[in-house]
């Protein structure tokens, strides 16, 4: 390793991932402190980072500028420096990184980015300097650099499961009870707005599994092969993932799970998920009716179909109440039109509202 070492501090051309790893092979051997060796390794990022004010990455370039961060992430860890000195480092690192898909510039038939993605979105070196809010946000930003059709589409389901839940909280409180931690209607009730804020992140990360597959399979003019649809079917537990960063998303796990299981538990995926068992059921089934609302009813980004009319998806919901949807919620809708106009007007002009937040949130 030393003879290595020797040899690589000798190449003036050594590339920024050799020049990295031998900064990790020299505190290895004692010859570097972590303090010395994370103060060269962001010193060298400096200059590769210059690139990203004016880069458009090919598939190539992105990955070759991704490499080094993870033993950044590392040294940043290891140094004996303040933890506001790492906080402030591992921010401005995830913001870069950021910024490194949002500048891809392929067509996005590739999935070599999605390993360094998922690398780097889970590692515990990175995500421990981020509080809950902060992570979430990093979630949010790395979804609209590489899905951001799968985002609004997450965005207008929070909205539309929010004004289901305050019709829940309303009409069927006692529908809540246990799931949500509370023991009583009095309890629910006080406790509204918690229940929004839950429900609306619940939604917000349903599909975040979807970060595993290239974006060309929810956008490409054709129906999807039976390859992709494998594919596309793993993303449940795939967001398991993204989840297990944080004991704070422990709560929305299985909402994550369990969207795609019917209400009767019998058809679905993941097939070994058993929703009907899950404490957190009614909070599925909301996510699950207003998923299937939003994707049914979606103008965009689904070019590969024509979207359903909001009356022909209600008689939907009423036929198979019981089976696919809780009956309890398609029984709701059916007796409280307030709650039924508010959802049809998310559907029908919601989604310039959703697509305009996105802008403003992260591009203006």
């Amino acid at each position: 390793m030393r003879q290595l070492i020797q040899k690589n501090l000798t190449n003036k051309n050594l590339t920024d991932i050799s020049f990295h790893r031998t900064l990790l092979m020299q505190t290895k051997c004692g010859m570097l402190t972590y303090e010395e060796a994370r103060r060269q390794a962001l010193s060298r990022y400096q200059k590769s980072r210059k690139t990203l004010s004016k880069a458009r990455f090919t598939d190539h370039q992105l990955q070759s500028f991704l490499q080094p961060f993870n033993t950044i992430f590392y040294l940043n860890d290891m140094a004996q420096v303040s933890l506001k000195e790492k906080q402030n480092t591992a921010h401005k690192l995830c913001q870069d990184i950021i910024t490194a898909f949002r500048k891809r510039s392929d067509q996005q038939y590739s999935s070599r980015y999605i390993r360094s993605l998922i690398t780097l979105a889970t590692y515990p070196r990175c995500t421990k300097y981020l509080t809950s809010a902060e992570h979430m946000l990093f979630l949010d930003e790395l979804i609209v650099a590489t899905h951001i059709t799968t985002y609004a589409h997450s965005a207008h389901v929070a909205l539309l499961a929010q004004v289901l839940m305050d019709g829940v909280v309303r009409y069927r409180p006692e529908l809540l009870i246990g799931a949500s931690g509370y023991l009583s209607v009095s309890d629910i009730k006080r406790h509204r707005q918690e229940l929004n804020d839950y429900i609306r992140h619940a939604a917000m990360y349903h599909d975040l599994g979807k970060n595993f597959m290239i974006s060309v399979v929810n956008n490409d003019y054709r129906p999807t092969t039976d390859h992709e649809f494998a594919i596309i079917k793993k993303h449940p537990e795939f967001g398991l993932r993204f989840l297990a960063g944080d004991s704070t998303f422990q709560k929305y796990h299985d909402t994550t799970l369990g969207h795609h299981k019917w209400y009767n538990g019998k058809a679905g995926y993941p097939a070994w998920f058993d929703n009907t068992q899950s404490p957190r059921r009614i909070m599925i089934d909301i996510i699950t009716l207003c998923d299937c609302m939003q994707a049914a009813t979606e103008r965009l980004g689904r070019n590969y179909k024509g979207e359903k009319q909001f009356e022909t998806l209600l008689e939907e919901f009423k036929r198979e109440a019981g089976t696919r949807y809780n009956p309890e919620l398609v029984s709701l809708l059916e007796r409280h039109p307030d709650v039924t106009r508010k959802m049809k007007r998310l559907v029908i002009d919601g989604w310039l509202n959703v697509y305009f937040n996105i802008y403003h949130k992260f591009f203006r």
